[in-house]
């Protein structure tokens, strides 16, 4: 994150095994995955924090209030431990409506290479911080999850399509001013999303010839 962000933000990394962190990169650990997983729809969904949506999108069944309450909790005890010096109900405030009321700020990595995506078109000398984020992604959307509501609404695909265009963007850019180094790890930042994207393959393949040649004339 940046230097700018807030203390208190929450960074829900999505690509790869979801990961919750706070700004000093601190993990946060839940003891329920349908903890984990409420919050990372959450973070998606910021404009409709509905119960009611939520209950619908994780759950195929009837889900008790009580056992929802009880994911709630456990959603709270594990941002707690991300500032031990708040109370849990400081993240998520009790209601008694519909609405589940979010008092920290939720930002997920694919909202932050989307607005580092967006600075770099406007001013190239942004590439740096569009870089630093894309170095972040371990893997596809979601990977080692079984979210069946991120593929039934798209968000899997919406994610998968970001980061490939973000990394065929740098990656390009670094290409015209013949950085192999940075063109490289940009493309293999989009390859850990979708391993047979051919656009990325292309820009690859036209830089490992002279990877490869200036590796051995420093061998030799």
């Amino acid at each position: 994150m940046s230097s700018a962000a807030k203390s208190d933000t929450v960074v829900v990394r999505l690509y790869g095994f979801p990961r919750v962190e706070n700004f000093k990169g601190d993990e946060a650990m839940f003891r329920k995955s349908r903890a984990l997983e409420l919050l990372v729809w959450l973070s998606l969904n910021k404009e409709r924090p509905r119960r009611s949506a939520a209950r619908t999108a994780l759950w195929e069944y009837a889900v008790s209030d009580a056992t929802f309450c009880t994911v709630i909790s456990d959603m709270r005890r594990g941002l707690q431990e991300l500032s031990p010096r708040s109370s849990s109900t400081d993240w998520f405030r009790p209601t008694y409506t519909d609405a589940i009321t979010m008092d920290t700020e939720l930002v997920t990595d694919a909202e932050l290479i989307m607005q580092r995506l967006d600075a770099f078109r406007k001013d190239p000398n942004m590439w740096k911080e569009l870089a630093d984020v894309l170095f972040t992604i371990r893997d596809a959307p979601f990977a080692g999850t079984e979210f069946s509501w991120a593929d039934l609404d798209g968000t899997t695909t919406r994610l998968t399509i970001l980061a490939i265009e973000a990394s065929s963007t740098l990656a390009q850019w670094a290409r015209d001013r013949g950085d192999s180094s940075l063109a490289l790890r940009a493309t293999s930042a989009g390859l850990k999303v979708l391993p047979g994207c051919e656009e990325l393959l292309e820009i690859e393949q036209s830089f490992l010839p002279a990877v490869s040649t200036s590796r051995s004339r420093r061998v030799g």
